[in-house]
């Protein structure tokens, strides 16, 4: 299987993240399987860590249109499988209403899974700004009752931070995940793609007998078991109700009013 997996970063200015995820999807997947690693356009951020910017509701609807450009490249493409690396979910929707290959997202996969490992689960991010969104997205997952606690990183870091050794980042990260099991959590997501990177190379897997999901494994071996059930058995998302797809003929004549081209792998960093 081929997997796009489409970050929410650029990743011209975090080498080491493309680094490590591409490491890490060689050692987590098994011969016949790939992971394409594809960040943002480059300087879409221009000098702002994307952790700031998509704190505004314009700016990731904005960037939700790359989203949905990286899904149709990713079909037209070849691909078997789209994953969204943002703990956002941004675009996720909109993404699974516009092609027919699987489209994943790391939050959404691992509230899933992490109800199978625990009977809570809390998260930890970045910045207190992504709190918020994840109670919202629990909610929207039918979730909520499964959250133990959602905690920001205190003091909050940005992306960048993490480039570096890291030792504060991760003394903060251990920090706030035994804080995590105080308040009920059975199972520790990493709340943040590069956050869960960082503790990924350094081997994090475990705190005090909780488990640490590895959300980007997670959500890639989800892409390839619902890109198999798709190619053997048809599988597909909901037509009905909620994942409704427009005709081409719709598609292509609502994109050319509003003057949006196609984009292709080579558009991504």
């Amino acid at each position: 299987m081929k997997i796009w997996h489409q970050s929410m970063t650029d990743l011209t200015q975090l080498p080491g993240y493309r680094r490590n995820m591409t490491d890490h999807a060689a050692k987590v997947l098994g011969a016949g399987h790939e992971v394409v690693i594809k960040g943002m356009p480059a300087g879409v951020y221009g000098r702002v860590a994307p952790v700031k910017a998509l704190q505004y509701p314009y700016l990731e609807f904005l960037n939700a249109r790359f989203i949905c450009e990286a899904a149709l490249a990713a079909e037209r493409e070849g691909f078997d499988a789209l994953s969204i690396g943002c703990y956002l979910d941004t675009g996720l929707k909109l993404a699974r209403s516009l092609v027919d290959i699987p489209v994943v997202s790391i939050t959404e996969t691992s509230m899933l899974l992490s109800c199978s490992l625990g009977r809570r689960f809390g998260i930890v991010t970045i910045d207190p700004f992504m709190v918020d969104h994840f109670i919202g997205l629990a909610g929207e997952y039918g979730l909520s009752e499964r959250v133990s606690s959602i905690l920001s990183l205190d003091p909050p870091i940005q992306e960048f931070d993490l480039e570096g050794d890291g030792h504060r980042a991760e003394e903060l990260f251990l920090q706030s995940c035994h804080r995590a099991i105080a308040e009920g959590a059975d199972v520790i997501i990493p709340g943040e793609g590069v956050l869960n990177e960082f503790a990924f190379s350094r081997g994090i897997t475990s705190c005090g007998g909780v488990p640490i999901l590895d959300g980007n494994a997670a959500a890639w071996q989800y892409a390839i078991l619902l890109a198999g059930l798709h190619r053997k058995n048809g599988l597909t998302v909901s037509r009905k109700l909620s994942y409704p797809k427009p005709s081409r003929e719709t598609l292509d004549s609502i994109r050319a009013f509003h003057r949006i081209r196609p984009m292709g792998s080579g558009d991504f960093s």
